[in-house]
């Protein structure tokens, strides 16, 4: 398999923010924000499945997924895990 689109995903949308939506921006915000406080906000991130997939896909990569499969064979796209 050579897909000719790989489509890969910053850590920083993995994470579930404690399910508050305006979090999802926290990652943009300035250096100013201490580790710890960050590190509590952007709360945690899902085990992967046990062949090291993500468990759960961030909206923004299915989402281009989708889009792409529209318009190009499934054999053409990757999303590595």
């Amino acid at each position: 398999m050579n897909p000719k689109h790989i489509i890969v995903s910053d850590t920083t949308l993995t994470h579930d923010y404690r399910n508050f939506p305006l979090l999802d921006f926290l990652s943009c915000a300035p250096g100013w924000i201490p580790r710890p406080i960050y590190s509590y906000l952007k709360g945690k991130t899902p085990p992967p499945l046990p062949d090291g997939q993500a468990a759960l896909a961030p909206y923004s990569i299915r989402k281009l997924g989708a889009s792409l499969l529209k318009e190009i064979p499934e054999e053409d796209v990757a999303v590595p895990p």
